[in-house]
């Protein structure tokens, strides 16, 4: 049953994260096609952060990337990839060199980082 109870809450005895995961649900719902693409972004960040959650999925975990592969995975889902990359760096779910040549997944808890505080 997937973790949870037959009456639909979740079985972890934190009901935080049935309210996570239900949040996720009604954003990627709202703002996911079928196919996987974006329809637009967000404009609440809380919102934006659970769709960048989803989106840094496509990103191999300790693999660097070039600008232009980290624009292909991104067009793949919406196509302003200047803006998604930007505020990907911004908010800490992905680094990069200081002249753009690299990029890579971070996995710093982004509720605990600087950046994710914003």
């Amino acid at each position: 049953m997937n973790g949870e109870t037959i009456d639909g809450r979740s079985g972890t005895g934190r009901p935080e994260l049935a309210t996570e995961a239900s949040a996720q649900q009604r954003v990627m719902a709202a703002f996911v096609r079928s196919d996987g693409t974006v329809v637009r972004l967000p404009r609440q960040l809380s919102k934006r952060r659970l769709l960048y959650d989803y989106l840094i999925g496509s990103f191999e975990r300790g693999r660097t990337y070039s600008e232009r592969e980290v624009n292909d995975l991104l067009y793949c889902r919406y196509p302003d990839v200047a803006a998604l990359r930007r505020e990907l760096v911004d908010l800490g779910y992905l680094a990069r060199e200081r002249d753009g040549s690299a990029y890579w997944r971070t996995d710093v808890d982004r509720a605990e980082s600087p950046a994710g505080r914003r």
